[in-house]
């Protein structure tokens, strides 16, 4: 339903960036994929022990990069000369919430046990977090959160970011005893639920609409978020 949303909300609103939205699409397209083949191998045809890394982990990562671009598309439409002191603030953010990953997932993924394969596949998925922060942070830096539709995407990128590092900290803690269907996946459903929102919302029309570039505002929510990711 969320991809029907995006490619419904895509020629309905007709945006002034399309391709943008239809990366968001086949982003959401592969997500949903990967799940859908996870569950079908795991629940339906019984297969207990799927090997890691496989073709379903393909599809996951793949995702990262295309849903990256199509948040990148979005926020240089909306500055197409560049603004080079609001990318220095989402260059911030990104450092800081990279320096919290690569302590607590990235680093101890490539650092364990398995052959080189495994360990960067494992690390992989916390690197495509990351990527994806870096163009919604982009996207906030080009005014985007002022928009509707910019805020839903970064409350289901923000549910996904926080759904993937649990899930990730489980695996790294096997006493975490981790088990399918507990509140974690409420991160994802946010995800879905937001981004189709995205899509059908008027407000997508003008999110990547052309805005002379500006000074940013030294306002106390941006003072506040710089503090806390520095």
């Amino acid at each position: 339903s969320a991809v029907a949303a995006v490619v419904y909300g895509v020629r309905r609103n007709r945006p002034h960036a399309p391709m943008a939205w239809w990366f968001v699409g086949a982003g959401v397209l592969l997500f949903i994929t990967g799940d859908t083949t996870y569950k079908f191998w795991h629940q339906i045809i019984g297969q207990q022990s799927i090997p890691f890394p496989s073709f379903i982990d393909a599809i996951y990562i793949a995702m990262y990069p295309v849903l990256a671009i199509g948040l990148l598309l979005l926020a240089r439409a909306r500055v197409p000369g560049g603004d080079r002191a609001s990318l220095i603030d989402a260059v911030t953010v990104t450092l800081g919430v990279w320096l919290v990953s690569w302590t607590f997932l990235i680093g101890p993924n490539v650092r364990g046990s398995g052959d080189l394969l495994v360990r960067l596949t494992a690390a992989a998925y916390p690197l495509g977090d990351v990527l994806l922060l870096a163009m919604l942070a982009h996207l906030w830096s080009a005014g985007g959160f002022n928009n509707p539709a910019g805020r839903l995407l970064a409350i289901g990128t923000v549910g996904a970011l926080a759904a993937d590092s649990i899930y990730g900290l489980a695996n790294l803690h096997p006493a975490w005893n981790w088990s399918d269907g507990n509140p974690v996946d409420l991160g994802w459903i946010v995800f879905y639920a937001c981004w189709g929102a995205a899509a059908l919302h008027p407000s997508m029309r003008e999110l990547g609409e052309p805005r002379p570039a500006g000074r940013p505002r030294t306002t106390r929510s941006r003072l506040m978020l710089l503090a806390a990711v520095s």
